[in-house]
């Protein structure tokens, strides 16, 4: 997985926690809604109040239940992004995660698991 974060064009650069916990909360929002899993990418745009996601190249209506997806993705976005250095919250956010063709599953290889299973 690999997330581009741009501000006004601009590339933010994010470290590696970052990346893993900006893309996995990405991924975990779209696949929440009633769309098709993305296999290639999933991007968020977010100008103003407006926010519009694509996957897989396709957007996804947010306009349901009176906007409410919309509003609950916009503000989740907007929390975790306003802490970040290069992000100017009054700009024009795209947030891209890259999949590389492999399905998002709710977990990654390279994070590990909280919790002992055999507990």
């Amino acid at each position: 997985m690999r997330v581009r974060l741009l501000c006004d064009g601009t590339e933010a650069s994010v470290t590696p926690f970052v990346e893993r916990f900006l893309g996995s909360v990405c991924l975990a929002t779209a696949a929440s809604l009633k769309a098709p899993a993305a296999t290639k990418g999933v991007r968020y745009e977010l100008q103003g109040d407006a926010v519009r996601l694509h996957l897989d190249g396709a957007a996804v209506p947010l306009g349901l239940n009176q906007g409410f997806a919309a509003i609950i993705i916009r503000d989740t976005l907007r929390g975790m992004l306003q802490h970040l250095k290069g992000v100017r919250m009054d700009g024009n956010i795209l947030i891209i995660v890259e999949l590389g063709g492999q399905p998002w599953t709710g977990s990654h290889p390279n994070i590990p698991r909280l919790g002992n299973p055999s507990l």
